[in-house]
C-alpha cells in the first residue's frame, strides 16, 4: 500500500552532515521514503541546488553526493528539502546542515 508510509519517518542521515576532506564518496541519504517521489533540494534562500527522482519498489533510501546541479560540491550551510510524492499527493519539507 503506497499510503503505508508516513512522512515523520522521512530524515536525511547524518544530519548536520560533516564534510570530511579524506573522504571519496561524500554523500547524504533520505531514507523511508515512498516508493516513487520527487527530492527538491534549495539553500536556505530558496536557490534551486539539484533534483533527484526516487523510484524504487524495494529501496525507500536515496543518496544524494551533495553535488548541485552543475556537478559541483555544494557549500557548507543549511538547506532546505522538498519531497513530492504525486500519487498522494504529499509534502514533506526538512531541513539539513552541511558543515565543514
Amino acid at each position: 500500500d503506497m499510503r503505508s508510509w508516513s512522512a515523520e519517518n522521512i530524515k536525511v542521515v547524518p544530519n548536520p552532515y560533516v564534510v570530511y576532506s579524506n573522504q571519496a564518496n561524500n554523500s547524504l541519504r533520505f531514507i523511508h521514503l515512498p516508493r516513487k517521489c520527487t527530492i527538491t533540494i534549495y539553500t536556505v534562500s530558496g536557490e534551486f541546488v539539484n533534483v533527484i527522482k526516487h523510484d524504487d519498489e524495494i529501496d525507500g533510501e536515496h543518496s544524494w553526493n551533495l553535488k548541485n546541479k552543475h556537478g559541483y560540491d555544494v557549500a557548507p550551510g543549511l538547506y532546505i528539502y522538498r519531497i513530492v510524492e504525486k500519487e498522494t499527493d504529499l509534502e514533506v519539507i526538512g531541513k539539513f546542515a552541511v558543515v565543514r
